[in-house]
């Protein structure tokens, strides 16, 4: 969404969060953004990246994980959520996999427990290697302000753990 970019809006602006953050080298800047489809890998780093929405996704949107989010507690309403990427391959069939953590963002943190949920775990793989590394601070940051929001609104931050596993190997 061109208009909610900073950049767009105000020229003068330096924001480059979605280039910095883009493990594929997709996204350039040359009077407005662009986006090269072949090089994107559709991680949605960029959509967490953006401070002003200006990425989404029909497909992938928060809105769309958030419904899986809700569908994966079902009745069970102490149910634990999982959050993994397909390099930590998460146990348990409702377990709500990204291409990558840090497609997470702090509203996809705070939905489970909207939902009722009693706990998040993060399932975070050895991330040497991966093409997404880079982007390990950003999912600290985003880890850091769920953390946050949830504790105002009466949970303890240890409702969101992050249990590092070993890169499963297939």
């Amino acid at each position: 969404e061109p208009r909610l970019c900073s950049r767009v809006r105000f020229p003068r602006s330096k924001c480059q969060l979605c280039l910095q953050g883009c493990p594929s080298g997709s996204l350039s800047w040359d009077k407005t953004l662009n986006i090269d489809t072949d090089r994107c890998t559709n991680c949605g780093i960029c959509i967490s990246s953006c401070l002003n929405g200006a990425f989404w996704s029909r497909r992938r949107g928060d809105e769309v994980i958030a419904l899986d989010i809700e569908r994966s507690l079902g009745a069970d309403k102490s149910h634990v959520i999982t959050f993994g990427c397909s390099r930590s391959s998460p146990n348990g069939d409702d377990a709500i996999i990204l291409s990558c953590l840090s497609r997470l963002t702090e509203n996809l943190l705070v939905a489970p427990f909207v939902f009722g949920a009693s706990r998040v775990e993060i399932q975070l793989p050895e991330c040497a290697g991966c093409t997404c590394e880079k982007c390990l601070s950003h999912l600290e940051h985003v880890i850091s302000l769920g953390r946050q929001l949830i504790v105002l609104v009466g949970k303890e931050n240890s409702c969101i753990r992050v249990n590092k596993v070993a890169k499963h190997v297939n």
